[in-house]
This record gives C-alpha cells, structure tokens and sequence, in this order.
C-alpha cells in the first residue's frame, strides 16, 4: 500500500515551533522488518570480529562500530554505496529528505545512517551517566530518528524538552560557545533542565514512526528499562553552516557573530 505523503509545510512550521515533529509510520513494515535484519546481521557480524576495542571500523562494508557499556550496541553506515538495500531506502527517502532541506533551507542529504539496538538485560545501570540532557553542534543541528519497533516510555531511546530550541537568555551563552568552540555537545546540567516548567516528551510510537528533531531542542537518550529497542538515526551534519537556520535565528536575536 502506497504511503501518504506528510505535510511539509505544516510539518516544517511544527518543527519551528516545537524543535520535534512525529511521521507516524512513514516508513511501512515490510521495510522495518528489513532494516531490522540488517541491523542485527551487522551487529552479529561485528560480535563475531577479533576486535576488542570499543571502536572499530570495516572498510569493506563502510561501517563503524561501537560498543557501550550502557547497553546500547551501535553502527554506522558511512559509505551509502556499501549499505544494505533498506539501509539506503531510509538514507533517500524522498518524504524525509524534503522535510529537512525545506526546514534548513539548503538541499539536504544525510551523511551516514546509525543502527542502534538496546535491550534491558544489557543495561548495567550503574554506568550510565549522570547527566545526559544536551544540544548537539551546529553541524548536527537535525536528526531523523526511525523507530524500528513500537516503543514506551520504558524502552523509548529518547526525550525532549518541547521548544527548547527556540534560544533564550537562559541558554544562549551555552548555545553559542559551543558552536563557538566546536564542542561535539553542550551539557548546561540537569538541576538546570529540572527548574523549567515543561515536562519531557518521550520518544514513543509504533513501527515505521519518523522522529524529525532539531538538535538545538534539548534531548536526552534514554535507558531501555524493559524488553529491546531498535532504531535508525540519519545524520545531516555536512550542512552548510552559514546558510543553517538556527544560525540566522541566534544572531537576529542576540546579536552575536558566531
């Protein structure tokens, strides 16, 4: 069955307005099911490798591995002519890729795909650490997160602060040094995030659902407290900065040249 097409400019205002935008089941099951298989073909491939550093890359399949001690078990798909078929399904998507260049307002195209699995049996809890709320850099400044089974609030990957992007006084030092600086993430600390007024919005939905976020919203990864997770997150990180939104936004309003 063919998919519906989403709004895009209804959803590009949204994302302006909320840092977030849900697609429920964008991306129908049959391709879910591929991409999960191919996820855990990679992982499984890596499980069985002779490397015992926490990275570690092979170059004939262009991916990148990483292993946390928080039970998160992740790829990267670097090279898009290497991915698998649904890999690249996802990295094209034309729904997607329409969305993101309309919000940012420069042809956009996601430089690399991440797989991510958790399971609650691999979480040790005591590693996981004490402060997660952050905002990515500028080069990073949106992420499409695909949920790849349905999810709750005890094994959704992760949580927002609803209109956190929408820069002000009480952040905007954070927010510019970081881009300043080229810090990979800005942490402005939790007993900060837990003196605002809003409350988080988990990243929850069925199979298939689309997560669009701006990365200046403040987020947060989130511990899988029971059954698995699976999700595919593509990148836009090669953007052409000085064109980028977010930058004109800072600078109109704060005056700052960044």
């Amino acid at each position: 069955m063919k998919q519906e097409s989403p709004d895009q400019d209804g959803n590009s205002r949204r994302l302006f307005s909320d840092g977030l935008v849900l697609l429920d089941r964008i991306i129908p099951k049959s391709e879910t099911t591929a991409m999960r298989s191919a996820l855990l073909g990679a992982l499984e491939a890596e499980t069985s490798s002779e490397s015992d550093s926490i990275y570690h890359s092979d170059e004939s399949q262009g991916t990148l591995y990483f292993r946390s001690k928080d039970g998160r078990r992740r790829v990267f798909w670097n090279d898009y002519r290497k991915a698998p078929e649904c890999i690249r399904t996802f990295w094209m998507h034309p729904d997607l890729l329409s969305l993101v260049s309309h919000y940012v307002g420069v042809r956009a195209v996601p430089s690399k795909i991440l797989g991510e699995w958790a399971t609650a049996a691999g979480d040790t809890f005591g590693e996981w650490p004490d402060n997660t709320w952050h905002i990515d850099t500028i080069c990073d400044q949106v992420k499409v997160m695909l949920l790849l089974q349905d999810t709750s609030e005890r094994n959704g990957p992760m949580k927002f602060l609803r209109g956190s992007h929408r820069v002000d006084a009480m952040i905007r030092n954070v927010v510019v040094e970081t881009f300043r600086s080229g810090y990979s993430k800005a942490y402005p600390g939790d007993s900060w995030v837990d003196g605002l007024e809003q409350m988080p919005v988990h990243c929850v939905g069925t199979e298939g659902t689309c997560v669009v976020f701006d990365t200046l919203c403040l987020h947060s990864a989130s511990r899988c407290e029971e059954g698995e997770r699976m999700a595919l997150v593509a990148y836009f990180d090669t953007l052409p900065t000085r064109k980028n939104r977010a930058l004109y936004r800072i600078s109109k309003n704060f005056g700052h040249s960044i």
